[in-house]
């Protein structure tokens, strides 16, 4: 895995190991399609994985573009500090209007922290 994507990830998710095996104990990292995989999900299917990892790639380009290591990160983050992640969340309630939903399969809610989470960064 590469350093900045680690750092992401490492930022994201603290206190946990991860594992390039499917369905560990914890979220798994396939570092060929760079997508973090949801503890218990199953490994995206092959067309999916292909966008997924286009979509990170598109996020490095713009990322790049605005001077910036990860457009997930934000503008702050420095080049060779953080890199962006496809994250994949298996079958759920993740639908838009969800987003505390995968807030709490990625257990992430302390991020809301009784905060609305921002449903659309495009129109805040």
């Amino acid at each position: 895995m590469s350093s900045p994507i680690f750092s992401t990830i490492s930022s994201l998710f603290s206190n946990t190991r991860f594992s390039s095996s499917p369905n560990p104990s914890g979220p798994s990292f396939d570092s060929s399609n760079l997508t973090l995989i949801r503890d218990g999900a199953p490994a995206p299917p092959g067309k999916v994985k292909g966008q997924i990892k286009a979509l990170v790639e598109a996020a490095e380009e713009a990322a790049t573009s605005l001077a910036c290591g990860s457009i997930l990160v934000g503008l702050g983050s420095e080049s060779d500090d953080n890199g962006d992640v496809g994250l994949w969340l298996g079958d759920g309630p993740y639908a838009h209007g969800q987003e505390n939903e995968v807030l709490k399969a990625l257990d992430l809610m302390e991020w809301a922290q009784g905060e609305e989470v921002c449903r659309d960064p495009f129109t805040r």
